[in-house]
């Protein structure tokens, strides 16, 4: 996560927090029979005041984190597709584990989804290893 999004996690936290007091205090004020607002005021304090912001701040918390880890995900994928082209196109699973900061089932998942997408064809070895063939393209000088 980039350090403007940790800001930003961070407000929209706040914004949380403030959403959880309003919702806590027109609660608090539902429940006192002395109260003066009428019924109608203190649902509008809850559902606006402390609501919305609560809905808003999850749901920006949420997307900031999709999209970090999208962007991850998209910078495993090009590190994968570099050590493949270093290879000469082919990789198995313990070398992209090895040489990646992933476990070797995330590798797993990640050349599987390469696979998937067309990216590369898993083939077996002599030694029996399963071992991923990219597709890489010549490149035109």
């Amino acid at each position: 996560m980039k350090i403007l999004e940790k800001v930003l996690v961070v407000f929209w936290s706040l914004v949380i927090l403030f959403g959880l007091v309003m919702v806590a205090g027109g609660l608090a004020m539902l429940a006192d029979p002395d109260s003066e607002r009428t019924l109608a005021e203190t649902l509008v304090l809850i559902l606006f005041i402390g609501g919305l912001p609560l809905a808003l701040g999850v749901w920006r918390i949420v997307r900031i984190r999709q999209t970090a880890g999208m962007r991850a995900q998209a910078e495993m994928e090009r590190r994968l597709l570099q050590l493949a082209q270093e290879n000469g196109g082919r990789i198995t699973v313990a070398e992209a584990a090895l040489h990646l900061p992933i476990s070797a089932e995330q590798a797993r998942d990640l050349l599987d989804a390469c696979h998937i997408n067309g990216l590369a064809d898993p083939g077996v070895s002599a030694d029996g290893a399963v071992v991923y063939h990219f597709r890489m393209g010549k490149r035109v000088e």
